[in-house]
């Protein structure tokens, strides 16, 4: 478009001289540079972070487990949040509450010997929350009897970070099918994490 004095309009700011040239390149490679970094970083805090919260994770698991070994009630409550929710085929959904009375009344009974251990495999991480798929494997042995009870479960367990604890929100477990013709001897549903 012209204008009043027919010339053409201002093109705007010409382009770099050739002199310019290096400063231009020297101003893009830092800003790369930088912007390289700042990935890096980020993606390393959030690798180390992820990294921290899995070995968080296994250690919580593990005091449970130990816990729950040396029938220490309060111990093995210790792993679950205010708000849980847990759930086994056939039995009622379990709160905190419920959940805590019924380790307690399993870990009081001196007749049997139970021991639990575990095999994860796979934690997965999201800022304050993480889903864990594990099986565990429970052994039960009473007096008198030849052979111990070996249940095996799979289970699916949501953690929170609570006050920088990692602690289960939502349990999930269902009996695994054994291999094989001839299964080893059942007993009833765990119920007791």
């Amino acid at each position: 478009m012209m204008n009043d004095d027919s010339r053409p309009p201002d093109p705007g700011p010409l382009p770099d001289t050739p002199e310019d040239f290096p400063r231009n390149i020297r101003r893009l490679v830092k800003t790369l540079t930088v912007s390289v970094f700042v990935l890096l970083f980020a993606t390393g805090t959030r690798a180390d972070s992820t990294s921290t919260a899995r070995a968080d994770i296994r250690a919580a698991l593990e005091r449970w487990t130990t816990a729950f070994n040396e029938r220490d009630a309060p111990g093995a409550c210790a792993l679950f949040t205010r708000d849980l929710v847990a759930t086994y085929p056939g039995v009622p959904d379990r709160d905190y509450q419920a959940m805590c009375r019924h380790l307690s009344s399993a870990l009081r009974d001196p007749v049997r010997s139970l021991r639990y251990s575990f095999e994860l495999e796979e934690i997965l991480v999201s800022g304050d929350l993480a889903v864990v798929r594990l099986v565990w494997t429970l052994q039960n042995t009473r007096p008198g009897e030849a052979a111990e009870r070996l249940v095996r479960e799979r289970g699916v367990d949501v953690f929170r970070r609570e006050n920088g604890a990692w602690k289960v929100m939502r349990s999930m477990a269902y009996p695994m099918a054994e291999d094989g013709p001839d299964p080893p001897t059942r007993v009833a549903p765990r119920n007791l994490r």
